[in-house]
């Protein structure tokens, strides 16, 4: 079991990660787009020789974005995501990045309890933001200047 960076031959699986556990999940095209762009890191946590989680980071100077993180449904409750989370975030910092931000929907409380325990707090609201249910989209912050 370990985190690496995500490799070309990792798509496909990514994609198939992304349309069983994404309300919206992004196409082959958009993963692979994500893989190729600049100040971007992307992470899988690999287990037995397969993906079973990923993590996108986009950073731009001093701020960073959390775009996706996903657990295949039977590896979820392993601490992957926080596995893939803690990965991502110690990459930023060494990148000099200070904060991430992220969004999520306002009713999604697994979502909400896995990154309060790793100490994001609510910095923002975007009202009526998702579609299919409409729901608020929460911006969640974390500082990364201590430690």
């Amino acid at each position: 079991m370990s985190v690496r960076p995500m490799r070309a031959g990792d798509v496909a699986s990514v994609v198939a990660i992304e349309e069983a556990v994404m309300d919206t999940p992004w196409s082959r095209s958009l993963v692979e787009a994500e893989l190729q762009g600049e100040h971007g890191i992307r992470l899988v946590f690999e287990m037995h020789g397969q993906v079973a989680g990923y993590g996108f980071f986009r950073f731009c100077g001093l701020e960073a974005e959390l775009l996706r993180i996903g657990v295949r449904d039977r590896s979820r409750r392993l601490g992957i995501g926080s596995t893939l989370l803690r990965a991502g975030v110690a990459a930023l910092r060494r990148h000099g990045v200070t904060s991430c931000l992220l969004e999520v929907r306002s009713a999604n409380s697994t979502a909400l309890r896995f990154y309060a325990k790793e100490g994001f707090v609510e910095v923002g609201r975007r009202p009526d933001y998702y579609r299919q249910p409409t729901d608020d989209a929460l911006i969640l912050g974390l500082e990364l200047r201590d430690g």
